[in-house]
């Protein structure tokens, strides 16, 4: 599925969001949503089955998520099933949630770390960052083996390099600058 797909499935989102005055409540539901998927991919596997008649998929839906509170979530899922696009929830979710950290005025960035880095230890640099920046800051972890250790932050068209060879440079400069200058 193209990219310009998911923006437009997003955008509907996006569309129905500001409408109802729910922007964050649907970054929020939808979040849950995707973590919810992630962690059951054996869920979307049922949704996105052609054996499974759309009325079961429909009550299925209805079963798990009745409990949000977005009024078009639940009923936007089931176009998802119904177009048989399901299975790229991601990408359209990613593209909406980027729609949202828009019009919240949420800056979202990339912090690459040579592992999976905690929840808690990303929470703690995104309030560093948002108190730095005066806004709301959302970073994503990403891998980067090249990394010896530390990490890099991708933000605002900005590198925040924090890696244990950046450490290392900086202390190699001014180790060669003090020698120089005696």
């Amino acid at each position: 599925m193209k990219k310009d797909r998911f923006e437009n499935y997003a955008n509907a989102l996006f569309s129905l969001a500001k409408e109802e005055d729910a922007v964050l409540l649907y970054k929020s539901e939808v979040l849950d949503i995707l973590k919810a998927f992630n962690e059951n991919p054996e869920l979307v596997d049922v949704l996105s089955s052609l054996s499974v008649p759309l009325q079961d998929i429909e009550s299925i839906i209805d079963n798990i998520f009745q409990s949000l509170k977005a009024k078009s979530l639940a009923s936007f899922l089931k176009v998802l099933c119904k177009k048989h696009i399901i299975q790229h929830y991601e990408g359209i979710f990613e593209a909406f949630v980027s729609m949202c950290n828009v019009e919240l005025g949420v800056k979202e960035g990339i912090i690459y770390s040579v592992d999976d880095m905690s929840s808690s230890d990303i929470k703690k640099i995104e309030e560093s960052l948002s108190k730095k920046l005066g806004c709301e800051v959302s970073l994503e972890n990403r891998i980067d083996h090249t990394l010896i250790g530390g990490y890099k932050i991708s933000i605002d068209g900005k590198m925040i390099d924090g890696s244990i060879s950046s450490k290392l440079n900086r202390l190699k400069a001014v180790l060669s600058n003090s020698k120089g200058g005696k």
